[in-house]
């Protein structure tokens, strides 16, 4: 039995329409800190768990690009061969998502689909785009609390990614497939165009409220393609000059309300901040070892280390203290993976821009505007990391390009093959969902624990993995406070043993404090010295709370 067309709109009409707006309260991060992103996921497992479920006889159908796909993760695979094993194994969790991502890609050419298949696609991306617009216009101008819980002295709106940038490309996005579809389908119907063109105004006005550098770019791109190259469709041309000034008028003549000061506001929106540091430091990092890399898992501690030696020219601060992705996603491979992943991504670039080259010459240039803003956004942030709907929303937009290039469709028919894939689907729907849902459980807690500091709340986690650095800290920091006060040495030795591995792989100038700390009650007064110097070159900015050995609260 062949997958169903309805059961597989059913499911993704669920993600789009309620799964990526889902908000629940937390402490802010990325991945499966953020709920809406836990609960995206579990339900994109059970889309592709149906699709390959119900395979029929003629097997599991793939194209030239799924190819490119399996080289491309043979190819990321190899750099843990040379990385170290806690580093890599904290790095499960993003070659799990590249798993799903894939068989995402393959389950949609499982479908026998008609004409008008990938036209829903497209208009479920545009319906998510303005659910999402409408609660950002929501957030900015109603000023509530209650709901979508906004930050009034942020000054920006960030809708439910909790980030104005990752807004601002996920809405621009929208707008592009928007006008791709008015541009590129003739029959549509005049409620559907009515829709298009509301979801553009929005798409542009919020966009414009979230005063951002990935938004403004991405925007003006698509705006000025459109209002270039549309010579036959003057209407079109005409309609959006007219949103565009539409919208722009309500962005900047309607009134503000909020907290934030118009120079806060416009700071965010101007100042590139340590971000050319980032960079700076990670290219010479990679020079430094440009064929191996330094291993997944490795980028923090890495950059922690090259930034430490640039700290004293930048007023004695280590930018790289919190920075755990260099806000490039080519970079941060290449980094860890070495000159393997940098081929396996050219791999895949090759194979994309060779089925783009093979489509008409005249819808070429918008089969690529439709990933330019996600596709721009990866190169000066994480996008992806923040935003589980982008990197479906990127599948998506992926398997429609390959579909419009004439890619003969190619069958797996191997029994063997198609039983594995069945019950790798299953493994993963099961592990995915129970993950997801503990993970949303676990996001509740640790944001109950930071409001009330009552440690039943961490007690109560079921799933540690989630928010693995966050938990670890909050947790062991009380079993230290304690072990110190009752000078429990056996205990004490074992936590300066765990801080050690721990801090291996996930950086902390506080974890690195108590470390100290733990070494002084010990009476290893050596090495809490040498310690306190490793702690003075990482972090110079906390000179005083090395110096004073007292944690400062506005640290």
């Amino acid at each position: 039995m062949q997958l169903s067309k309805k059961h597989f709109l059913f499911i993704l009409t669920a993600i789009f329409t309620f799964a990526m707006h889902f908000y629940a309260s937390n402490t802010g991060g990325e991945a499966l800190q953020l709920p809406f992103n836990a609960i995206t996921l579990a339900l994109t497992s059970l889309l592709v768990f149906t699709a390959f479920l119900n395979i029929n006889q003629s097997g599991i159908r793939y194209d030239e690009f799924s190819k490119a796909l399996l080289f491309f993760i043979l190819l990321v695979l190899l750099p843990y061969l040379w990385s170290d094993f806690y580093p890599g194994l904290s790095e499960s969790l993003r070659f799990i998502a590249i798993l799903l991502g894939s068989l995402l890609y393959l389950s949609l050419l499982q479908i026998n689909k008609s004409n008008s298949f990938y036209l829903k696609l497209l208009l479920l991306i545009t319906l998510a785009s303005l659910i999402e617009g409408l609660l950002s216009l929501y957030q900015y101008y109603l000023f509530t609390s209650y709901f979508y819980n906004f930050d009034l002295s942020y000054g920006r709106p960030y809708g439910v990614f909790q980030q104005p940038n990752v807004l601002a490309s996920f809405l621009v996005t929208g707008l592009s497939v928007s006008l791709f579809i008015l541009s590129q389908y003739t029959n549509l119907t005049a409620k559907i165009k009515a829709f298009l063109y509301f979801n553009s105004l929005i798409s542009i006005w919020v966009t414009l409220l979230c005063e951002s550098r990935v938004g403004y770019i991405t925007l003006g791109i698509v705006i000025l393609f459109y209002l270039l190259t549309q010579v036959r469709n003057k209407k079109l041309k005409k309609t959006l000059l007219l949103l565009v000034l539409l919208s722009t008028s309500l962005a900047y003549i309607l009134p503000y309300k909020g907290e934030a000061d118009d120079q806060g506001r416009k700071y965010s929106a101007t100042d590139a901040g340590s971000r050319i540091y980032i960079y700076e430091d990670t290219l010479n990092l990679i020079l430094k070892k440009p064929i191996l890399g330094y291993g997944y898992g490795s980028f923090h501690n890495a950059l922690l280390g090259q930034s430490a030696i640039e700290a004293e020219q930048r007023n004695n601060t280590n930018i790289a203290k919190s920075v755990a992705h260099p806000h490039n996603e080519l970079l941060y491979w290449y980094l860890e993976g070495g000159v393997i992943t940098l081929i396996a991504f050219i791999l895949l670039i090759t194979a994309l821009a060779k089925n783009i080259f093979h489509t008409k010459k005249r819808v070429r240039g918008k089969l690529l505007l439709l990933l330019v803003p996600i596709l721009f956004h990866l190169q000066v942030e994480l996008p992806f990391y923040h935003s589980i709907p982008h990197f479906i929303v990127f599948i998506i937009l992926l398997a429609f390009i390959n579909s419009k290039s004439g890619s003969v469709s190619h069958y797996v028919t191997s029994k063997m093959v198609i039983s594995a894939i069945k019950i790798l689907t299953l493994i993963l729907f099961i592990l995915v969902t129970v993950f997801s849902i503990s993970a949303i459980h676990t996001s509740k807690q640790v944001f109950n624990y930071v409001k009330t500091q009552n440690y039943k709340y961490l007690n109560a986690i079921i799933n540690p993995i989630s928010d693995f650095k966050s938990i670890n800290i909050l947790s062991k920091s009380t079993v230290i406070e304690e072990a110190i006060l009752t000078n429990n040495r056996a205990k004490l030795i074992e936590l300066v043993n765990w801080s050690n591995e721990f801090l291996s792989v996930y950086p902390s100038a506080y974890l690195r404090y108590e470390k100290i700390r733990m070494l002084k009650q010990l009476g290893s007064l050596k090495l809490a010295e040498n310690e306190t110097k490793i702690a003075k070159y990482l972090y110079p900015q906390y000179i005083e709370v090395w110096n004073t050995g007292v944690w400062l609260n506005n640290t």
